[in-house]
């Protein structure tokens, strides 16, 4: 009868499956547990002395310490890609030691002391900042170089004065360290910051560098537009999307003519856009970037391929594709890439060039709305999707000139 009940327990499980005895299941392993994949841990693991077990806890503490930190490089843990499942927790390359052990503290006090300059200075340098202050330390604890720290922590913690008394000079400094958006900025996803709405004097002085230093999105969309005349042909255009044009409408053109740092939306839909970010004071093209996502899941720190560098990564890939096969068939679509890219960068600069004759270059260009959806046309030709056409991209900038 057992067996008769183990067989339709059997037949039920999918084609292929079995199961498993509890007994020899894999055991659930926490967030903290840390695995290693070095062969001579793996291999001399039951054999350590207690020293070297001190040092491995040691260093498992400081593991998990630069692991809860996100401002810590990930590249510096050596993590495996066995880490981003449940089943083996935190693998990583890295063998326990001693050097391990030491190059995880560095990378830990390197990571305080960006959060904290003081633990960069000395006790002479400390107290001589707490005189400066006017700052009352006991005889005893002026030995002490931790305590004198606490207290300059503690005085700066409880420190208050008045904003609109310091020169205009450093409440600039104050606005760019504040108002500064990490990323790109859309109107319709993030909140103005609260800074803009404390008074009039800080909102017109906080304006200037809010709208100067951020990225701001911008969206493009393809239009068709339709004669009244149905014997006309009708044609095709580029707008900026509703939500976008009604934002710089409210912003007002006192605003707009501060904007510098834009990205531009060139594909709107499920797959998302593909951005191109510019900086109107720079006219070469070949700096504007084309954002692609880092290889690295967990560092974000790479900077988007800029235009020219592009460029320059399918030239040497054709000449090494030149210099190692001899099919010329193989370099017909990289040579057509290659000429495409160049085609499109000089395109663009040309339409580049004709948008600073009319609105101005350098730190002294002034846009319009007009001007930027003029733009955002150009760039949606030239980097957009490649299913139609519209006119030339010089003639797109003077149409109106």
């Amino acid at each position: 009868m057992d067996d008769l009940l183990r067989l339709m327990e059997q037949a039920t499980l999918s084609p292929g499956a079995r199961r498993v005895d509890s007994k020899f299941a894999p055991t659930e392993r926490s967030k903290d547990q840390i695995t290693y994949e070095n062969y001579l841990w793996t291999r001399h693991r039951h054999e350590i002395s207690a020293k070297e077990r001190a040092i491995q806890e040691t260093f498992e503490r400081n593991f998990l310490e630069c692991v809860r930190r996100p401002s810590i490089c990930r590249e510096e843990l050596k993590l495996s890609s066995l880490s981003y499942t449940q089943d083996f927790g935190i693998v990583t390359q890295l063998y326990p030691g001693r050097r391990s052990t030491q190059r995880l503290a560095r990378a830990l006090r390197e990571d305080d002391c960006s959060n904290n300059p003081y633990l960069k200075w000395s006790r002479r340098d400390i107290l001589s900042a707490l005189q400066n202050r006017q700052i009352a330390i006991s005889e005893p604890d002026s030995e002490s170089r931790c305590k004198c720290r606490l207290a300059l922590e503690l005085a700066d913690k409880i420190a208050t004065f008045h904003f609109l008394e310091l020169p205009k000079e450093v409440r600039m400094l104050v606005y760019e360290q504040a108002l500064l958006h990490q990323g790109v900025f859309k109107p319709d996803s993030h909140t103005p910051p609260a800074l803009l709405q404390i008074n009039q004097q800080v909102r017109q002085e906080s304006r200037e560098i809010f709208f100067s230093i951020n990225c701001f999105r911008l969206r493009t969309r393809r239009c068709i537009i339709r004669r009244s005349d149905k014997t006309a042909k009708t044609h095709q255009t580029v707008r900026l999307h509703p939500y976008d044009l009604e934002w710089l409408q409210m912003i007002g053109s006192e605003n707009v003519v501060r904007l510098r740092r834009l990205s531009f939306i060139t594909r709107l839909g499920i797959d998302r856009g593909k951005g191109v970010q510019l900086d109107l004071t720079i006219p070469d093209v070949s700096k504007w970037a084309r954002p692609v996502k880092c290889g690295c899941r967990e560092c974000q720190t790479k900077a988007p391929w800029t235009v020219g560098q592009q460029i320059e990564k399918s030239d040497k890939k054709k000449k090494w594709l030149d210099s190692c096969c001899s099919n010329s068939e193989i370099l017909i679509p990289y040579t057509k890439a290659l000429e495409e890219e160049i085609r499109t960068r000089d395109s663009v600069q040309m339409a580049m060039n004709g948008f600073g004759e009319r609105y101005g270059k350098g730190k002294s260009v002034k846009p319009t709305i007009e001007g930027l959806e003029l733009l955002g046309g150009c760039i949606m030709q030239n980097f957009g999707l490649c299913q139609w056409r519209l006119p030339s991209s010089v003639d797109f900038i003077y149409r109106k000139s």
